[in-house]
């Protein structure tokens, strides 16, 4: 029951995230990203809109359906390092950095974030599946948006 309705506010998220992109002139060339999960590699579409929580904000969308990584609250900015806080405790979901893989992964406190251009970045965090918080799984991964 808890994982259904996991899924379902992910799905949620996920269409909220994506309608964003209200006309075809606000488009930007689509990036590309990658992540490492349990040993597979995901690579796909990266793109991002600007957050709905704290428009000096975005989130970030690395998508190799239908597996997808999304980062909320990246910063605009061309460079520096932000560390992870847990997704599903202690958040303020307007200013800190957290994601989610999949409907059910989230990061933990720590992991970071760097950015390496204006539209560019790589991460490493750790993420834990809210029914098993004590086994966690280490994901690395960049992106162009």
């Amino acid at each position: 029951m808890k994982q259904k309705l996991t899924t379902i506010l992910f799905a949620l998220t996920s269409a909220i995230l994506l309608s964003n992109c209200s006309k075809d002139s606000d488009a930007k060339p689509e990036g590309s990203g990658t992540f490492e999960f349990k040993g597979s590699t995901y690579a796909g579409k990266c793109m991002s809109v600007v957050s709905t929580n704290n428009k000096s904000n975005i989130n970030v969308v690395i998508q190799d359906l239908p597996n997808v990584f999304i980062i909320y609250n990246m910063p605009k900015t061309s460079s520096g390092t932000v560390a992870f806080v847990d997704s599903f405790h202690n958040i303020n979901s307007a200013t800190e950095l957290y994601a989610f893989f999949d409907s059910s992964y989230g990061t933990v406190e720590g992991g970071s974030l760097t950015k390496t251009g204006a539209n560019t970045f790589t991460f490493t965090c750790q993420v834990y599946y809210l029914l098993e918080p004590d086994i966690k799984y280490t994901v690395t991964g960049s992106g162009t948006y």
